[in-house]
């Protein structure tokens, strides 16, 4: 997620991490800074690409280079609508100290623990 962050930096990363650990990259199709956006097309070529089904994603993370990593409206929006589909999933999001973690179940709730990115 970190090589994602600096990849595209001052623009937002996004994509999946799976209950195996491993990270899926995704492209975000916003062109501005403080939003991402992905599209149903990318989703399901994503998905068959990857070999994976929505059942195999922990969690979806995005980046926030230029701000904490605390939800945006559009991300609460993001995180209300994916759970209609999805329900059940994580949200991280990372910013220049680390990152936080959020859940939604009718209402944003962060996830408690400590985490930076340093060593």
């Amino acid at each position: 997620m970190l090589d994602a962050y600096y990849d595209v930096y001052p623009y937002e990363a996004i994509g999946w991490l799976l209950f195996s650990g491993e990270i899926i990259v995704l492209e975000n199709e916003h062109d501005g800074l403080h939003k991402f956006s992905i599209s149903e097309r990318q989703v399901a070529s994503a998905l068959d690409i990857n070999d994976i089904s929505p059942n195999d994603i922990f969690a979806i993370w995005h980046t926030h280079p230029t701000r904490e990593a605390t939800p945006s409206a559009d991300d609460r929006s993001f995180m209300a609508a994916l759970h209609e589909v999805w329900p059940g999933k994580v949200h991280i999001i990372l910013d220049h100290d680390g990152h936080r973690i959020w859940t939604y179940d009718g209402e944003v709730k962060e996830i408690p623990h400590v985490a930076t990115h340093q060593g």
